[in-house]
């Protein structure tokens, strides 16, 4: 038997949070697993929702699906997030957006907007973060004119962004310069959103830039969720993986506080452990509470 309305709220939910879980799904909704499990079931068969995995490889997830049997699930959603994920994804199409072809071009799209725009929402994947340094300064420029012009600056990266070497040194230097992060387990529309302005949308595998001015209002509450819904991206130091490990955390646990994945975390461990010389984890928590008591 279909149930129409719960369908909708199921890819509501998937699509505000990027990625989730049966568990997650079944809290939210207040729904039997059971049930849920049915559902998605249908939705995955008819391609509205694709499996993947947690940002920490651990547990099975769902993603949104492809646009055209999600868009059969529209009239049922009263929040609007269905259609206004569609609508991004026919930005991203190329349907009523222009194309940038060079990096002046940009520029000149930014020196537009940066005066009068209230705030700016940076949404950023790891496939953004690894074209190099060129689009690191691009970037990192264009937030620090902005935090200098007092503007609300929000940034969302995907916890695989912080994987890169690049993706690293970029949040370091906008915690450094300010800024405020928030990290999710998943970035699929990377973007800067001008708010009731314009966006850009990169489409990193393509080499694109694509520039949105309509319809650029039913973007707001979209992205308003996405980084309402994620957690404070932090820098990671030695000294903050010391009192984490001395507070007794688990990897879990720490990495949720810091708002990065597990295995981020890990390999902080992985550095910590190799400056204090330690042999093992256990060896680094005693160290680690050595330095606490300095």
């Amino acid at each position: 038997m279909t149930d129409p309305v719960l369908d909708a709220r199921i890819l509501v939910h998937v699509i505000a949070t990027g990625r989730s879980t049966l568990g997650g799904l079944s809290r939210c909704l207040d729904q039997d697993p059971k049930t849920l499990v049915r559902r998605i079931r249908s939705l995955v068969a008819a391609g509205a929702l694709e499996l993947s995995s947690t940002g920490d490889d651990t547990q099975l997830a769902l993603a949104a699906g492809r646009p055209e049997p999600i868009a059969a699930h529209a009239a049922d959603d009263d929040s609007g997030t269905i259609g206004a994920w569609l609508q991004l994804c026919r930005a991203r199409a190329g349907h009523g957006t222009i194309g940038l072809r060079s990096r002046a071009e940009f520029d000149t799209v930014a020196a537009r907007y940066n005066h009068r725009a209230r705030g700016v929402v940076f949404l950023l994947s790891r496939a953004v973060g690894e074209q190099g340094r060129a689009w690191r300064d691009l970037n990192l420029g264009l937030i620090r004119e902005l935090l200098g012009l007092g503007k609300r600056v929000r940034m969302l990266i995907s916890h695989s962004f912080l994987d890169s070497p690049t993706g690293r040194a970029f949040a370091t230097s906008v915690i450094d310069s300010g800024g405020q992060l928030h990290a999710t387990s998943r970035v699929d529309t990377p973007m800067i959103l001008w708010e009731r302005l314009g966006a850009v949308h990169f489409l990193p595998h393509r080499g694109q830039m694509l520039l949105q001015t309509e319809g650029v209002d039913a973007l707001q509450p979209l992205t308003d969720t996405w980084v309402g819904s994620a957690s404070p991206a932090q820098q990671v130091t030695s000294a903050t993986v010391i009192r984490l490990l001395a507070a007794g955390h688990t990897d879990a646990g720490a990495a949720r506080k810091l708002g990065i994945s597990e295995r981020q975390f890990r390999r902080h461990v992985s550095v910590l452990m190799q400056e204090l010389d330690a042999s093992s984890r256990f060896q680094a928590g005693i160290e680690a509470a050595r330095s606490m008591q300095w």
